[in-house]
Formats: C-alpha cells, sequence, structure tokens
C-alpha cells in the first residue's frame, strides 16, 4: 500500500490547488487501483473476498456458435464485508478504496474475455434483456497482477459505491476461452449440429465468467440461455450476412441450423420446458440454482440431444444416437442415489442426471451440481465402467456439499470422493468389486509414487503448497488414492459404524461451506478422543461392531501417540509403511489373485524358463473365464513387467499372440485399449500403432492421453533382436500425433501436453 499512499497524498493536493479542475486532470476520474502496482495473487485469485462477497448471479447469456462467443450480461448481488465488520477501526485491514470518491472498489478475476460495460445494480431491463435509459455507469478497468497472465488473467477493477450492492456486467468471451470447448458438427457423435462444453475446474471460471473465482466463495446464481445466429452464416448459395434463421456451419452449408435446434444445460435446475421455452421463433432455456456453490462449478453445456429418465429423480442426456446405449449403460443409476443417501445423508441438489459429452472431454467426468458431465468412454456396452458415476455422485456430498477451501487442501474433495465411491459401489455390487477397484487405484498411486519421489517428493504430502503454481499440478493420484487410503485406514481403526458417524457429522458440519485440513485435523482430534472414551468403558468386541477388514482389536492409543502417524499421512511424502495403528490399510483382491496366477502361467510359459532361447509365451495357457474390464486391466498391468525384470519387454511374438487370442487392438473399451497401447509401445509392437494413432485422434481424456504419450517419450525400438532407447523418434511421433490431434482437444489437455512435449504455451487458453 505504499505506492498507494504517496498517489493519494498527489491527488489530495490536486484537489487542494485546482478545485472542481481535478476532473480535467484525471485525478478524480479513475481509482487510484487502476494501473498503479499490482494486485496480489492469493490463493489462485485476485479477488478482494475480504471485502465483498458475490451472493448471488442472475445471468443472460447468447450463445454464438459462429463467432465462438457467449455474451453476458450478469447481474451481481454483493455483500459489503465492511457492513458486517465490528472490529475496531485500527484493526480494520486497508480496503481497496479511492481516496477521492470514497468508493470501494471490487477485484474480480477474468482471462479470455472482453468487457464491453460496467453499471450500477437495476441498470439491466429484466424483461427485455436490454439496458435501460440512462443507466449509470461505473469505472472500471483491467489491472495488473503479479500471477502468470496466460494462467491467471488480470484483476477486473471495478469502482462500488458504498450505497450499491448490485452491480451488472456487460461482457464477451473471446474464442480463446480457456474454460469452453466449441466443437464442429464432425466431432459429435451425431454429426449433425455444433457442440459447446464448458470445464471450469480449478480455475478457469474465469475465462467465460467474471467472478471471484476461488472455491472459498459459494454463491447462487439464475441464468436465462438462448443459441442465437452470428453476424454471418454459410448458406447454400455461400455467405450470407444478418441470417436470422440459422447457425451457419462451414461444413453443412446445405442444411441450415436453427437456434431451435440446440438443447441447453447449466449446473442448475432447469424450469420451464426442459427443451426449452419458444420465444419469438427462438428458445430460451432458463436455470436457477438455490444452493450456494462455488465458481469451478459453474457448467454450461449446448448442442442436439435429448433426455431419458432413470428413476425418480435421475436421467441422462445426451446425443440422440447415443442416447439409447447411455440409458441401458446408466441403468443403475437410481440405485447408486439412493445407497449413497442411506450411508451419508439426504441427497442435497434435487435432481441427478448425466450428460454424456464428446469424445474430447478432457476428464472422465465433472461433478457439476445437478448434472454431471461425462465422457463417453466409460459406454464399455458392458456396464463395467460405471464407477466413474458412483465418484461424481459422490462429490455430491465431499466437494459439492463440503467444498476444500482451498486447492492446497484438495485432497478434502477427491480423497473423500473416492473413499465414498468405493462404499456406493461396494454396496451395490459386492466387497469383491470393490476390492478390485481399490487394488487398481493402488497400483495407479504406486506408479505416481514411483516419479513423484524422485522429481517433486512434496507433491507427495496429502496437504499441498502450491504458491502460485497452476492448481491442476495437484490434480494426481496423492488426493485421490492416498487421500482415500488414509481414510480407509481410519476406518478400519476405529469401525465402520463409528467411523461413518464421523463422515456424516462432517458433512453435515460444513453443508454448503468449505473446510480446511487443520478443521478436519481438530474434528478427527476430538472424534478420536471420544472414541478413546467410549473404549475404555466396553469391550473391545463392542467397540468393533459394524467393523470391516482390518479393524485392529488393539486399544485406541491416546491422541499424542496416534498424532504423529495422522501428520505422516497429511504432511509427510510418499506412504507409511504397515503397521497396527495408522499405517497402510489392509488391501487385498481374491479376484486378483486369479489373475496373477493366470499371468504366471504365461510369463512360466516361454523364456523365462528357458534362459537365452527364443521360445515365446504361450498366450493360450490364460484361463480368462468370468473376466471383467477390471480383471483385463490388472492382467495388462502384471505384463508390464516381466519375471526377468525388464518392465514391459515381451517380444514382438508374444504381444502378438496375445492379440490374437484377446483381440486388444481392435478393443472399443478405452481403459483397456489405453494399457494395451502403453504395452505395446513398450514393446515396440507395431501393428497396434495404427490403432493408437487413432485413438489419440478421437479420444480427449487426460487419464489416456497423458501414459500414451508419456510411453511415446520413453519409446524402445528392437535392433539386432535388443530393445533400445529411442528418444528422439519417439518425442518426434508424439509431437507430428499431439499436432493433428491437438484441435480436437480441451485446453487442459492441450497445456498438459505441451508442458509434457516442451512446447510453447501459446494463445489464451495455454494452447
Amino acid at each position: 500500500m505504499e505506492k498507494l499512499h504517496g498517489f493519494r497524498r498527489v491527488c489530495l493536493l490536486g484537489v487542494m490547488l485546482l478545485g472542481t479542475a481535478i476532473q480535467g486532470w484525471g485525478c478524480g476520474v479513475r481509482s487510484p487501483y487502476f494501473g498503479e502496482g499490482s494486485q496480489l495473487l492469493t490463493n489462485h485469485s485476485y479477488a478482494n473476498d475480504g471485502e465483498f462477497l458475490i451472493t448471488h448471479m442472475d445471468m443472460r447469456l447468447a450463445v454464438n456458435f459462429v463467432d465462438k462467443t457467449i455474451e453476458g450480461w450478469i447481474e451481481y448481488s454483493l455483500m459489503h464485508a465492511y457492513l458486517r465488520d465490528n472490529r475496531k477501526p485500527g484493526s480494520v485491514p486497508p480496503y481497496h478504496v479511492n481516496p477521492i470518491t470514497g468508493n470501494h472498489v471490487l477485484l474480480l478475476d477474468h482471462r479470455d474475455m472482453d468487457i464491453l460495460g460496467v453499471y450500477a445494480g437495476g441498470s439491466l431491463d429484466k424483461k427485455t434483456g436490454v439496458l435501460k435509459k440512462g443507466a449509470k455507469g461505473l469505472l472500471y478497468g483491467a489491472g495488473v497482477g503479479d500471477g502468470d497472465t496466460l494462467l491467471y488473467g488480470k484483476p477486473l477493477e471495478i469502482e462500488v459505491p458504498r450505497s450499491q450492492s448490485k452491480i451488472v456486467i456487460h461482457y464477451k468471451t473471446r474464442p480463446s476461452a480457456g474454460a469452453l470447448q466449441w466443437l464442429s458438427p464432425a466431432q459429435t457423435y451425431d454429426q449433425t449440429h455444433p457442440f459447446l462444453f464448458s470445464q471450469s475446474q480449478s480455475i478457469l471460471a474465469r475465462t467465460w465468467i467474471p467472478l471471484q473465482d476461488k472455491p472459498s466463495v459459494r454463491f447462487t446464481y439464475s441464468a436465462q440461455v438462448r443459441v442465437v445466429c452470428g453476424a454471418t452464416s454459410v448458406g447454400a448459395a455461400g455467405v450470407r450476412t444478418g441470417a436470422a434463421d440459422c447457425i451457419g456451419v462451414s461444413d453443412l452449408v446445405d442444411a441450415p441450423i436453427k437456434p431451435t435446434d440446440f438443447n441447453v444445460v447449466m449446473s442448475a435446475v432447469k424450469l420451464g420446458n426442459p427443451e426449452g421455452d419458444i420465444v419469438t421463433d427462438n428458445k430460451v432455456h432458463r436455470f436457477e440454482q438455490k444452493k450456494p456453490i462455488p465458481s469451478y462449478l459453474m457448467a454450461i453445456a449446448v448442442g442436439s440431444f435429448g433426455y431419458q429418465s432413470l428413476g425418480k429423480n435421475t436421467g441422462v442426456y445426451a446425443e440422440h444416437k447415443l442416447l439409447p446405449k447411455a440409458a441401458w449403460e446408466f441403468a443403475d443409476l437410481q440405485k447408486m442415489v439412493d445407497a449413497a443417501g442411506e450411508m451419508f445423508g439426504e441427497y442435497a441438489w434435487g435432481d441427478y442426471n448425466v450428460l454424456v459429452l464428446p469424445p474430447s472431454f478432457p476428464f472422465g467426468g465433472m461433478e457439476n451440481p445437478v448434472v454431471t458431465f461425462a465422457t463417453p468412454t466409460i459406454i464399455a456396452g458392458d456396464r463395467s465402467l460405471v464407477s466413474l458415476l458412483a465418484h461424481e455422485l459422490a462429490h455430491s456430498w465431499s466437494g459439492n456439499l463440503v467444498t476444500n477451501r482451498t486447492w492446497d487442501d484438495f485432497w478434502l474433495n477427491e480423497g473423500f470422493t473416492v473413499y465414498v465411491e468405493s462404499r456406493i459401489m461396494e454396496k451395490l455390487y459386492g466387497q469383491n468389486y470393490a476390492d478390485m477397484l481399490r487394488v487398481l487405484g493402488k497400483g495407479e498411486l504406486d506408479k505416481t509414487l514411483g516419479w513423484m519421489l524422485k522429481e517433486a517428493p512434496e507433491d507427495s504430502h496429502l496437504r499441498l503448497n502450491l504458491g502460485k503454481r497452476d492448481p491442476d499440478e495437484g490434480l494426481t493420484d496423492i488426493a485421490y488414492e492416498k487421500g482415500r487410503f488414509f481414510l480407509m485406514m481410519l476406518e478400519q481403526l476405529y469401525g465402520r459404524t463409528a467411523f461413518d458417524q464421523f463422515l456424516n457429522g462432517h458433512f453435515t458440519k460444513y453443508a454448503f461451506g468449505t473446510v480446511t485440513t487443520d478443521l478436519f485435523l481438530a474434528d478427527l482430534k476430538a472424534f478420536h478422543e471420544q472414541q478413546v472414551g467410549a473404549s475404555a468403558m466396553e469391550s473391545t468386541a463392542t467397540s468393533a461392531q459394524g467393523s470391516v477388514v482390518g479393524h485392529t482389536s488393539s486399544p485406541l492409543p491416546a491422541w499424542r501417540d496416534f498424532e504423529p502417524r495422522v501428520l505422516a499421512w497429511i504432511d509427510g511424502p510418499g506412504l507409511p509403511g504397515v503397521q497396527a495403528v495408522g499405517g497402510f490399510p489392509k488391501l487385498e483382491s481374491q479376484e486378483f489373485s486369479r489373475v496373477e496366477q493366470q499371468v504366471a502361467k504365461f510369463l512360466l510359459s516361454g523364456e523365462p524358463l528357458h534362459p537365452g532361447s527364443s521360445v515365446p509365451c504361450n498366450a493360450s495357457v490364460i484361463d480368462t473365464s468370468g473376466f471383467t474390464t477390471h480383471h483385463w486391466l490388472h492382467m495388462l498391468r502384471q505384463l508390464h513387467t516381466r519375471s526377468d525384470g525388464l518392465p514391459g519387454r515381451l517380444s514382438r511374438e508374444e504381444m502378438a499372440g496375445l492379440d490374437a487370442r484377446f483381440h486388444f487392438t481392435q478393443t472399443q473399451n478405452a481403459e483397456i485399449a489405453c494399457d494395451w497401447f502403453v504395452l505395446s509401445i513398450q514393446s515396440d509392437y507395431r501393428p497396434a500403432y495404427q490403432a493408437m494413432h487413432d485413438f489419440l485422434l478421437r479420444v480427449g481424456r487426460r487419464k489416456f492421453l497423458m501414459p500414451i504419450y508419456e510411453a511415446l517419450l520413453a519409446q524402445h525400438v528392437v535392433i539386432d533382436g535388443k530393445y533400445v532407447p529411442a528418444f528422439a523418434q519417439g518425442k518426434e511421433m508424439a509431437t507430428e500425433i499431439f499436432l493433428q490431434a491437438e484441435p480436437g482437444y480441451h485446453s487442459v489437455a492441450a497445456r498438459s501436453l505441451r508442458e509434457l512435449l516442451a512446447l510453447a504455451l501459446t494463445g489464451g487458453s495455454g494452447r
């Protein structure tokens, strides 16, 4: 504030010397915060939510597929923090304020957009959606921040008179907006209409809405959305200007697309007609979210898709040709919602729907309230991958209902969610099924720790210290799997019945609020001491009632003895060892033991029994009766390490034998395909490369992209019968494929891959 104070003296002197002439000079026109020094990035945001809180947004959005923009008018309801601040003046931290006008300065996050105007509340006519005559404009400007502009954007600085509790912002996104992906018809399943979807997590909401883009701020919202024609559109006769009846898509010049063809969903309850209400030859889609949500859960999708109910409060949206398959695959969705509610309290969000997006969606799913966004790669035709839906549903409690206050506490969202997901799957499909998922998760965690403990051991802590790094760097198996196994350890320690009481208390205490690791630890300490007291009065058998695998019958230790073991999980690297109390939980899978026996038979059928010989392992010895997707994944991952200690070095003959028997290269199961392509790259099995290339061009899910591109960079080739590193060749191949595929990737995936391939980050989206 030192520079500000100096600027204030100059302006006040100007007032005394020049009187009203100051308006021509400029000091009284612009806030001293405009262009004066850098705003401080705190918890990945420039928002000064200690001074203002957005409590509600009323949105008018126009989606334009020609320009690839969203134009928005938003009225914000603000709470001035100073109105509820009862501290003594000397103890109140300095506000962002214009000392000339006395107006406070609101700071919002924004990136990849143009601000077209800012006005006092009430300036927008809610019926017509246009600015009222005589609307009062407010001073605003794009400030300077101390963070990476490409990643964080710039602070939007707005002077807000103390009398104003509402403001209106008029803005337009740019085609480069990082949260938004605009797809041509050719990139969709039906290939008839363009498609738009958003992905706001972690800090991309600021690229399509100016707001306080941090998980600690929760707000409600309402919205009206229209699809509009662009300034130009393409018809059968060529380019036409001002077309009012079509969208105009260049690859469908003979089939004009009308705005009324589109459906819209948001992370809110849809009002009126599920397909939209016809208004003057167009549709308006109306939404209301009465439950406060953080910015990363703001979501929108626009396309030609239908809806099918799956139960009393569940359903699925999908493109029309895909809808029957999706409805069949997700048949157990209502059972999942009911099972989760029985265990962890009433589902709080009304309806639970799933929208199946085009394959470029960068994640398996995104837990947007009311409507989860999901990748089509979970539609395997055998309902074997629906655990992803259980995961996104679990977020309705951990994440959506109770949110991590900062991205350093991300494990409180994802660790809790994977744990709850596992419990849902166990309740519906049995312990053997859930055990397979747990073992697969442990394998993925071990793989992550293999490189992380060497390169960034501090990132293997549950509680992170990201600083100004991209919070997406915290989206690793540490938060998900290490967090899950930490909670699983607590369950086995206290017994399931008691631990469920703790979890339900957690969800009730912090409902529609935020939580930190410190708050969690304080609650755990209180719960632990309560359990110690109870165990002193009850027998071991009574205290263990309701427990499941691994619950110890030993007396609970005092908190002073248990706390260091808890902190080893929270603030320590890697995983704790197996010990009686506080160590890694007991983990086993009877089903996977059977898989491992079959892999051993395969590996012992060839070279390992005959050192130096060329006898290949024989795929015909493997008994795969009763195998599900999870059995196949475990088998492929076991094959990544030979009994001779060489990782992933099956011979080409052995790979060909496996492929001939099980047809892995042609599989339509994306999970199996990913593992097979990685194994094929490691073993230089070229017959799979074309299918791998096509897969990378078709699928945008980062979970699959990253391991395949990483395998290409670590590529080995066979020369004179020996595997030889071929990094240059692998880098060239990976880069060539990526540059072909990048236009179909969301910016989240594109940015990660550009960093992996050491390519420049360009454009507002990080591409």
